[in-house]
Order: C-alpha cells, then structure tokens, then sequence
C-alpha cells in the first residue's frame, strides 16, 4: 500500500517504479508531482485512488504490465491522465531506465525509527512503515530495510513536500 499523499508536492519527482505485489495506489498519492513523467505500474494493481495524478502536468507515459481491458478495470482517472500515453503489456525488461532493487543494504543501527539518508531523515514505526521523512531527503530507492525491519508500506504523507526527490523505487513486497 501506498498511503493517502505520500508523495503529494513533490516537485522534482520525474519518474517511479511501483514494484509488482502492490494492490492499491492510495488518493492525491502523487498529486502536485509537476514534474514526473514516467509512472511504471504493475499488473497486480487493482485500484487508483482519486487524485492520485491530479496537477502532474508533465505526466507523458504510463507503462502498465497488464493489458488495455485490465487498465480499464483500475483506472477511473479519465479528467487526470487524458494527455498520458499508457502503453501496455509491457515487462520490467521493457521499462525505461528501470533501476535495480536492493534484497539488503546492509543497514546499520539508529535510534527510535531514524534512518538517515542524504540531505535528511526517514521516520518509520516497528512494523516497517515509512511514516515521515525530511522534506530535504535525497534518495532514489526506498531502502528494502531500515535497521533490520523490512520496509513494508509508505504511510500517509511520508515524503510530502520532498521536493528533492527526482526518480524514486519502491521495494517489492511494500
């Protein structure tokens, strides 16, 4: 899951992977993104909140594993991507600029759900929930743990405002 606005305002962002496993893209999750234009989406996505691609203005592409009859099965956001091209059936080989995931970085330990990344912090909870970050954090991946608690959701206005942020990856299994 990814949580209501977690990555509302974030200006900078041009391009996310959403990894496959992840169901549901909660609302105004990317609402304000003015740059992003590159969305890769998964087929086991079943359903787009409202608002989620609201004022991403140079949203161009999306490329969707799943097929044209299964996107329209999900996607109710005719008025928001009505100037983007989704190009289906396609492959994590077939993706752009699609980085790799990490299975362990190797984290090491910080106190009381720190973990600090370049340009700031990441704020979680004991059940692996990505729950606030600096609005100055640089990163490009999600990492897949944070002191040895595996990443497994993206809480509601976690990277809000994280104007810095320009291509993010979601883990799989978040």
């Amino acid at each position: 899951l990814i949580g209501t606005e977690a990555f509302r305002d974030c200006s900078s962002l041009t391009n996310i992977s959403i990894p496959r496993g992840i169901n549901s893209i909660s609302i105004y999750v990317f609402y304000g993104c003015s740059s992003l234009t590159c969305v890769n989406i998964p087929k086991s996505l079943e359903w787009i909140g409202i608002g989620a691609f609201l004022h991403c203005d140079n949203l161009s592409d999306i490329y969707y594993e799943g097929s044209e009859e299964e996107w329209n099965g999900i996607s109710r956001l005719t008025d928001e991507l009505d100037s983007v091209t989704v190009h289906y059936n396609y492959s994590d080989a077939q993706q752009p600029d699609e980085p790799d995931i990490p299975q362990d970085p190797g984290i090491t330990e910080t106190p009381d759900g720190v973990y600090p990344v370049e340009g700031g912090n990441i704020y979680y909870d004991m059940e692996g929930v990505i729950t606030d970050s600096d609005t100055s954090v640089v990163i490009d991946e999600i990492p897949y743990t944070v002191d040895g608690i595996k990443v497994t959701a993206i809480g509601a206005g976690a990277f809000e405002g994280c104007t810095n942020l320009t291509e993010l990856t979601v883990p799989d299994g978040v």
